[in-house]
């Protein structure tokens, strides 16, 4: 018998081009000698404060709020605010006030039985709304009027600034008996210039209360939007038309007798102030209703 002879390996034909088939092609072997690419080390997590790194401390501060928010108390819970509530600013003495419920000064605008460690922050900030009250002299031959000193007081009557002023003319009648200036007030007073310019930074946006502020703000030489004046003159005028005094105003609604004897400006923009918190919410709405007309 014949003996048989082993097969013929069959080799696979060569793919045609296009044909999209691929040989398997073996990864090359790494030479020998050659390194291996190391494994990134996994982040390791910080286990203090002081173990971040700087990129993370920069990060954090985009990322942490600087105020811890503040739990909201529900209807059955418990649970305490973490921050305390704000505090109602407290009563001054009876002490410290005078007949119209305000801080008590005297005529050259010194506080009477307290010193302003005595009062409270709260009650020295300059408020949405302020009061103010000028005295005045006159001056050239014509004797017209001139500013000689100015106060303004803010909504819990505290004195923002009172200070005379020395006219840029001759003072040819003080007016003594009623503006309560003197020539000895006027010697080293500041300039007309200088008061203006802190007297606007105070009334700058804010509503300006005053009784017939047209004339304090003329002896200033500034001026107010009409929307944020509060004139106590104009608003409790009569049917007449007739303008009431301030003297009448707080004798008749705040039973308080003023202007007796020397004007005090301090005291006169305490009352135009006092007037408008007593009348306040009817005065805006009429103010409101003017402006839908």
């Amino acid at each position: 018998m014949s003996k048989l002879k082993p097969a013929k390996k069959v080799e696979d034909p060569p793919a045609a081009a296009g044909s999209g088939v691929k040989k398997n092609k073996r990864k090359p072997k790494a030479k020998k000698g050659a390194k291996k690419p190391a494994k990134a080390a996994a982040a390791a997590i910080p286990k203090s404060a002081t173990a971040f790194s700087a990129n993370w401390k920069v990060l954090s501060k985009n990322i942490i709020p600087e105020h811890p928010i503040r739990p909201r108390k529900r209807k059955g819970d418990k649970m305490e605010e973490v921050e305390e509530k704000s505090k109602k600013p407290p009563f001054l003495p009876k002490d410290y006030l005078n007949k119209f419920g305000f801080l008590d000064y005297n005529h050259y605008g010194k506080l009477k039985n307290c010193t302003e460690e005595d009062i409270p922050e709260n009650f020295k900030t300059l408020t949405r709304c302020v009061a103010i009250d000028c005295e005045m002299v006159g001056v050239d031959q014509l004797k017209t009027d001139a500013l000689a000193r100015v106060s303004v007081v803010n909504h819990s009557g505290y004195c923002l600034l009172d200070t005379f002023v020395k006219p840029k003319l001759k003072v040819t009648d003080y007016r003594t008996a009623f503006s309560g200036v003197r020539e000895e007030d006027l010697k080293d007073a500041p300039s007309l210039d200088e008061v203006m310019k802190k007297v606007s930074v105070l009334l700058k946006g804010k509503i300006l209360v005053g009784h017939a502020l047209q004339n304090d703000l003329d002896v200033l030489y500034i001026q107010h939007p009409k929307y944020k004046i509060r004139d106590t003159a104009r608003y409790f005028r009569g049917q007449g038309g007739r303008t009431p005094s301030l003297k009448s105003l707080a004798e008749k609604y705040l039973k308080v007798e003023i202007q007796s004897g020397e004007h005090s400006s301090i005291q006169d923009a305490q009352a135009a102030m006092k007037l408008y918190l007593m009348h306040c919410k009817p005065w805006e709405k009429s103010l409101q209703e003017r402006k839908r007309r």
